[in-house]
């Protein structure tokens, strides 16, 4: 494999399957796909160890925490009636922008027909699920009384943008759990019938299950590819769109200082992909370094991504910009506050550290990165990058959410709100230990769910990748995508034509 990056996408395709002018023999490919069969069939003790940790950190979180919150309920937080959000709905809106980035570009490579894309497709749609279903958590983590939680349902308001939000996320995950399942039906119909029964029986009754009766016909494929895919490709973007339009405005319909923003859809869209990508490059480089899979995912696909990074990376910055800078030339009381709070006062310490070394300092390296030729180097830099950019977009959910909510916007008898606030009297909060210690289990879990999913299923999608290469002509031979559904009697390539 090149360790050159700079060459154009041809070259670089052609690089990593043939080799002194010849394409890849059966051998080949059969050594490639054992490399992904490894990530998911076998479990090392290193992986048992690591994911031990984040095991033990859920367990205290949810397991003690969490559920002492559901016994005492939010009294176990630093919440109040006046400072009522607090570290779960930043994780909240956090996971929900997260979540974007996995169908928004696997639709969108998908569109173009860019054939870079597909090692990296199942990847990014696995971080829509697992982002979803912490957003979705969060909301029920902050009602404190679960056994209300069917209230939503049966006492839903459609004027509220918390109804409008439940019905988006539920759309948009119904939409991407069928973006998801869909393309992995051709490796579970594989893996249905090419593994030991007796040694894998829970896998093979899984993978049945999930192979929908699929066996490889034009027909199947027509209707997999033709009909599915490339209809729900167009239909999953609006309602991605949608969904962190209307997570903003349960802020901007509501008449508070620092909320009061027209632009607030497309600020969370920019922001929902600027994190979400930098979440999608650190497990990117996390899966190819743990397991080897420098044959499927290249240092290009890293770079690929950071230019997604750098163009949201600068979006994002108009729009902070934006935000703050209409406040100040109105010169609101109330605006003139949330501004105190975050650039000079008791917030200044963590907006000032998202701007510098969560916004600028990542912008910096990724501009130096997608000249790197080293690969190493683009693995190590992209990295440090990606973890700063989602340590940033947490702490900027944060920065949105307190301050304004710190403020008081009720005055009590004549006396108006500006002495109040000139008076220092801001409600406090900071999150508790209870608080804390969910939030972790939160990220703990999504780490443990990711992994844990990709130890069901391959986190390549192999068909399509094989198929490509038939396409393309570079395998010598057969691959064993091909193989399979020969002995199907099924085996027709035809509808991968414009694929």
């Amino acid at each position: 494999m090149t360790d050159d990056i700079t060459i154009n996408q041809d070259e670089i395709d052609k690089s990593l399957y043939i080799r002194d002018g010849m394409p890849m023999s059966e051998e080949e490919v059969l050594r490639r796909r054992g490399e992904v069969e490894r990530t998911f069939l076998t479990t090392s003790a290193k992986e048992i160890a690591v994911m031990s940790i984040f095991a033990a950190l859920m367990l205290v979180g949810f397991g003690y925490y969490l559920i002492h919150q559901f016994i005492y309920g939010l009294t176990d937080t630093n919440l109040s009636q006046k400072v009522f959000w607090g570290a779960y709905i930043t994780s909240f809106v956090f996971w929900i922008g997260v979540s974007h980035v996995g169908m928004l570009i696997s639709a969108v490579l998908r569109m173009f027909n860019l054939k870079y894309r597909t090692p990296i497709t199942r990847m990014a749609e696995e971080v829509t699920i697992v982002s979803l279903v912490m957003g979705a958590a969060s909301v029920l983590i902050d009602m404190g009384r679960l056994d209300r939680a069917h209230h939503i349902l049966v006492f839903a308001n459609i004027t509220s943008p918390l109804v409008w939000d439940v019905i988006s996320i539920t759309f948009y995950l119904t939409g991407s759990m069928i973006f998801f399942i869909t393309p992995l039906i051709p490796d579970m119909a594989y893996y249905r019938d090419n593994l030991d029964p007796e040694k894998h029986r829970l896998r093979v009754m899984i993978y049945k299950f999930l192979a929908f009766n699929f066996k490889g016909t034009p027909e199947q494929y027509e209707h997999l590819n033709g009909k599915i895919m490339e209809r729900l490709k167009f239909i999953i973007l609006p309602v991605a769109f949608s969904v962190h339009t209307v997570v903003s405005w349960i802020f901007a319909v509501t008449w508070r200082p620092g909320w009061k923003s027209t632009i607030f859809g497309p600020y969370f869209i920019f922001g929902a992909v600027f994190s979400g990508t930098a979440a999608l490059i650190s497990l990117l480089v996390a899966f190819t370094v743990v397991y080897d899979l420098e044959d499927y995912i290249t240092a290009k696909h890293i770079r690929s991504a950071t230019f997604i990074l750098i163009v949201t990376n600068l979006g994002y910055m108009y729009f902070t910009i934006n935000e703050y800078i209409i406040g100040a030339y109105q010169s609101e009381v109330e605006e003139m506050e949330v501004l105190r709070q975050v650039l000079y006062g008791d917030q200044s310490l963590v907006f000032w550290f998202i701007i510098w070394i969560t916004m600028a300092v990542p912008l910096i390296m990724n501009f130096y990165l997608i000249h790197f030729k080293d690969k190493k180097w683009v693995y190590i830099w992209s990295m440090v990058a990606s973890i700063l950019v989602n340590i940033g977009a947490w702490l900027k959910r944060w920065v949105i959410i307190i301050p304004t909510l710190r403020i008081p916007v009720i005055s009590e008898g004549e006396d108006a709100i500006a002495p109040q606030m000139i008076n220092g009297s801001l409600y406090p909060y900071f999150p508790s230990t209870t608080e804390i210690m969910i939030t972790i289990a939160q990220f703990a879990f999504f780490i443990f769910f990711y992994w844990f999913l990709n130890k069901l299923i391959p986190l390549i999608p192999i068909w399509e990748v094989e198929h490509e290469w038939e396409v393309d002509g570079l395998v010598d031979g057969k691959t064993p995508q091909r193989l399979h559904e020969e002995s199907w009697g099924q085996y027709d390539r035809s509808f991968l034509h414009g694929h």
